[in-house]
């Protein structure tokens, strides 16, 4: 099992990569990092991603995601659909330059708040056929480049229930579009959660010839009107993470599992958790 992390332990620069950074990484247990660098593709200089990438490599310590930089590939517009794609296109070139496997990035949203903002249209038929149709404009560069991408869902976007998140995919039809496991991102509800083994029946029933890597994320259920599930660090809530770890090997055997969302001060107790899980679950 190849161990991951995402979060605020790694520089969103990619010039504060030092290290002390890398050490950091490697000495939590992490043969892996995902990068959020930024603030756009034009800001970086290549020579210093590959700086960056380097300095992990000298600890060990592979950049095995990039992010896509928030394009917003289901945008009403046209013309924000085109702006988009050459993001995406950008976010696959930065990658690249990182030594990077993948680009994982969500559809984005109707929504002019942000990528994952709640809108009635995210869940129509013209959201996934502007995703389709995205995701198809961009593969051509994941070939040049060789760096897939890894599509994340979210309930509130169009890639919102596991058969979903297969139908695009399906629909796209290329080897260079794969999914992102991450359950908690598709709790719909109470049951899912309460019955997360149930849950992950059905993700990985939709999903599991699709899957390339996957977040480890926990959730709870806030004591607040209407309804609120909310993430927190693994070990703290109610999701069945040992069952996912378990099943992902045995699914996806080279896949990579990422520790994501949380401070550096929460990082340690996180990944002692998961590697505990990760030694009984998957036994050698």
């Amino acid at each position: 099992m190849k161990l991951a992390l995402l979060g605020e332990t790694i520089p969103r620069d990619p010039g504060a990569v030092t290290d002390r950074v890398a050490a950091r990484v490697a000495e939590l247990g992490f043969a892996g990092v995902g990068v959020h660098f930024g603030p756009e593709p034009a800001a970086l200089a290549p020579q210093e991603l590959r700086r960056a990438r380097d300095v992990f490599a000298a600890r060990n310590v592979e950049v095995v995601h990039s992010w896509g930089f928030g394009a917003c590939l289901v945008h009403p517009d046209p013309d924000g659909r085109l702006e988009a794609t050459q993001l995406l296109r950008d976010a696959l070139l930065v990658a690249r330059e990182l030594g990077a496997s993948a680009v994982v990035c969500g559809a984005g949203s109707v929504a002019a708040e942000g990528g994952y903002a709640p809108h009635p249209l995210n869940h129509g038929p013209e959201a996934a056929e502007r995703l389709v149709e995205s995701l198809r404009a961009v593969v051509g560069t994941c070939e040049e480049t060789g760096v897939s991408i890894g599509l994340e869902p979210h309930v509130l976007t169009v890639l919102d229930t596991p058969e979903h998140v297969a139908e695009v995919i399906a629909r796209v039809d290329s080897p260079w579009v794969a999914c992102n496991l991450d359950p908690v991102n598709l709790l719909d509800g109470l049951p899912a959660l309460y019955d997360s083994a149930g849950h992950l029946d059905r993700v990985f029933a939709a999903l599991g010839s699709f899957a390339c890597s996957g977040h480890l994320k926990d959730a709870y259920v806030e004591h607040q009107f209407v309804l609120h599930i909310s993430e927190c660090p693994p070990g703290t809530g109610l999701f069945d993470l040992g069952g996912f770890i378990e099943r992902f090997a045995r699914v996806v055997p080279d896949g990579w599992l990422f520790i994501e969302h949380l401070p550096d001060g929460l990082v340690d107790a996180a990944a002692r958790y998961v590697q505990g899980l990760i030694a009984v679950r998957t036994p050698a």
